[in-house]
């Protein structure tokens, strides 16, 4: 596996899942795609039960990436729209409605990555 600062990506990313899975997420994954794409190493993709839900998510994944000088360096979409995007480089954790996420289907968009990591 390719990864870019490794340690740093697999920390953040065990950072973000356990974030998300304190926040009650759902049907977390962890994607390996740094053989296939040439923008991000990782991705975690979650749903939400509610925009609500959402907004907490990335406002503690934010908040807890910023302590452990990770910051995110870009974050799309808003809580409403059923999506958001924080985008740390090397490691983009998408936060889905339930409808947003099957709309996308990033999962089956992303099927020749290796998932690492799954949590329902």
């Amino acid at each position: 596996m390719n990864f870019k600062g490794s340690i740093i990506s697999i920390e953040t990313a065990r950072s973000v899942i356990d974030v998300a899975s304190e926040g009650q997420a759902s049907d977390i994954v962890l994607i390996d795609v740094s053989n296939v794409s040439d923008y991000c190493d990782h991705l975690i993709i979650m749903t939400a039960d509610n925009n609500r839900q959402i907004d907490n998510l990335a406002k503690k994944i934010k908040e807890i990436m910023w302590v452990r000088g990770a910051p995110i360096r870009h974050i799309e979409g808003e809580p409403e729209s059923g999506w958001v995007l924080l985008d740390q480089g090397n490691l983009v954790t998408h936060i889905f409605s339930e409808e947003k996420r099957s709309m996308y289907d990033l999962d089956e968009l992303w099927n020749t990555g290796v998932a690492l990591v799954r949590i329902q």
